[in-house]
C-alpha cells in the first residue's frame, strides 16, 4: 500500500532515481537492498512488542496467574487495539478475576472486530451466564450452536441455563440432544435430575442405570440411583432391597452427609428405621455445621421425623435443592492459541466439610503438597474443608460429574478423588 504513493511522491519531487529504488526495495526479486521505510520498521517493532506481551499473558494464564495475564493483555491491547484475539484473551483473564463487566466490554470489542471469533463468542456467553443473565446467555449459546451444532459445551450450558430458568421440558430436550452427541456422565446425570424435576422418575432411573453400566464406580450416579430406588413417589420405581445393598456399598466406600442420608432413605424403605434415624441424625448435624444448603437441611429434618414415626421417605431431593439449579460455568484458563476455545469448568473447589476424613486425608494433603508445591487449605480432624483448587489447570468439565465438587455428591467424594490423584504413581492429570 505504501510502494506506489511513495514512488509517485519522489517522482513529483524530481527524484526518479529514488522512486525506482523504492520500487526495487519493495520487490521480492530486488537485486539491491531496498530503501528502509521508518513507518514499516516502527509498525514491525510495535507488532513484535505486542506478540511478546501476548505470549507473556498466555504463559501467566496457563499458570492461573490471571492478574498478571490481564496486565500483559491490557498492554498488548494498547499496542494493538484492533487485535480480536488479544481482546478476547484480555476479556477471559478479567472474567477469571471476577471482573465481569470489564470482561464483557473487552469481549464485545473483540466481536465488533471479528464477529466469528469462537473464543470471544463462547466466553461472552459464559460471562453473561455468570452474571445471572440467563436469557442473554441462552441467546448466545443458541447462536453459537446455529454456527457450530457440534459445540458440546455450548449445548450443555444452554441446557443448564434453561433448567435454571424453570423451563424443565426444554432443558430435558436439550440435555437429550447433548447426550446423543456425547454420552458423558455429567450430561447423563444432569438429564436424570431434570427428569426428576419433571416427575419422570422412571426415565430418570433408566438414565442412571445406563450410567452405572458404563461406569459402575460412578459415585454421583450411584447416590442418585439409591435415592430414587428408596424414596421415589412412584412405587414402580422403588426397590428397597436393591437400594439398601447399593447404599451400603456406597456408604462403606465414601462416607459423607449426603451419602449417609441416601443410605438412611434406603434403610427406611427396607424397614430398618433405627439405623436410618442414626444416620439421618449424623447427616443433620453435618448440614448444620456446614451452614449450607438450607433446603437439604430442611429435607433431613422432615425425613428424621418420618423415621421416628416408622415411615419411609417419599422425597428423594427437596424441590429447591441445588441439584436442580446447575451452577453457572466459569472461564478456566486463557487459551494458548488465539483460535482455541477456552476450557470451561462448571464448578470450582469450594468449601466442603465432611466427617470421617482423618488420617487418609492427612496423607493426601502431605502427598499433594509434595507433588504440586502448593496445597488446598485442609483442616484435619472431625471435618475437612477444601477451599482452594490444588491445581489451577485441573479441567473439571472433562471429569465425570461424580468426581467434580458439587453439593449433590458430598465432600467425601472430592476427598476420595483427590486422595487417588495425590497418592497414586505418576503426575497429576493436567488435561
Amino acid at each position: 500500500r505504501l510502494r506506489q504513493p511513495l514512488a509517485s511522491a519522489w517522482r513529483a519531487a524530481g527524484e526518479p532515481g529514488k522512486a525506482e529504488a523504492v520500487l526495487r526495495g519493495f520487490s521480492p526479486d530486488a537485486p539491491e537492498p531496498g530503501v528502509p521505510d521508518p513507518l514499516a520498521r516502527a509498525l514491525a517493532d510495535k507488532a513484535a512488542t505486542s506478540r511478546a506481551l501476548v505470549q507473556r499473558g498466555q504463559r501467566y494464564g496457563s499458570q492461573g496467574r490471571y492478574d498478571l495475564a490481564a496486565q500483559a493483555f491490557e498492554a498488548a491491547v494498547q499496542s494493538q487495539p484492533n487485535d480480536a484475539a488479544t481482546l478476547a484473551n484480555w476479556g477471559i483473564s478479567l472474567a477469571n478475576l471476577a471482573q465481569l463487566e470489564p470482561a464483557e466490554q473487552a469481549l464485545r470489542r473483540s466481536l465488533a472486530i471479528d464477529a466469528d471469533n469462537p473464543v470471544a463468542q463462547f466466553s461472552l456467553a459464559v460471562v453473561c451466564d455468570r452474571q445471572g443473565r440467563d436469557a442473554d446467555a441462552r441467546a448466545l449459546y443458541t447462536a453459537i450452536l446455529e454456527r457450530d451444532p457440534r459445540h458440546q459445551q455450548a449445548r450443555l450450558y444452554l441446557a443448564d441455563a434453561t433448567l435454571r430458568s424453570g423451563d424443565v421440558e426444554t432443558a430435558i430436550r436439550v440435555y437429550t440432544e447433548a447426550l446423543a452427541q456425547q454420552a458423558s456422565p455429567r450430561t447423563r446425570l444432569s438429564l436424570a435430575f431434570a427428569q426428576v424435576k419433571a416427575g419422570r422418575y422412571g426415565q430418570a432411573r433408566a438414565q442412571l442405570e445406563q450410567g452405572l453400566v458404563a461406569d459402575p464406580r460412578d459415585i454421583g450416579m450411584s447416590n442418585a440411583l439409591v435415592r430414587l430406588l428408596a424414596a421415589a413417589p412412584e412405587a414402580t420405581v422403588r426397590d428397597g432391597s436393591r437400594a439398601r445393598q447399593l447404599g451400603r456399598e456406597l456408604f462403606d466406600a465414601t462416607q459423607s452427609p449426603e451419602i449417609g442420608e441416601s443410605y438412611a432413605m434406603a434403610l427406611a424403605e427396607a424397614g430398618d428405621f433405627e439405623l436410618a434415624q442414626k444416620l439421618q441424625r449424623e447427616a443433620l448435624v453435618a448440614w448444620e455445621k456446614m451452614q449450607q444448603r438450607p433446603h437439604a437441611k430442611a429435607l433431613a429434618e422432615r425425613n428424621l421425623a418420618l423415621y421416628r414415626e416408622r415411615k419411609p421417605a417419599r422425597e428423594p431431593w427437596a424441590p429447591l435443592d441445588i441439584v436442580f439449579q446447575p451452577r453457572s460455568p466459569a472461564v478456566n484458563r486463557v487459551p494458548r492459541k488465539g483460535g482455541a476455545v477456552p476450557r470451561i469448568a462448571t464448578s470450582r473447589l469450594t468449601s466442603r466439610k465432611t466427617p470421617a476424613c482423618r488420617a487418609s486425608t492427612s496423607r493426601c494433603a502431605v502427598a499433594a503438597a509434595r507433588r504440586t508445591g502448593r496445597i488446598a487449605k485442609a483442616h484435619i480432624g472431625a471435618t475437612v474443608s477444601w477451599t482452594k483448587r490444588i491445581d489451577d489447570d485441573y479441567d473439571h468439565e472433562s471429569e465425570p460429574a461424580a468426581h467434580r465438587v458439587d453439593s449433590r455428591i458430598g465432600g467425601n467424594a472430592l476427598v476420595g478423588r483427590l486422595r487417588r490423584h495425590a497418592l497414586r504413581d505418576g503426575p497429576l492429570d493436567r488435561r
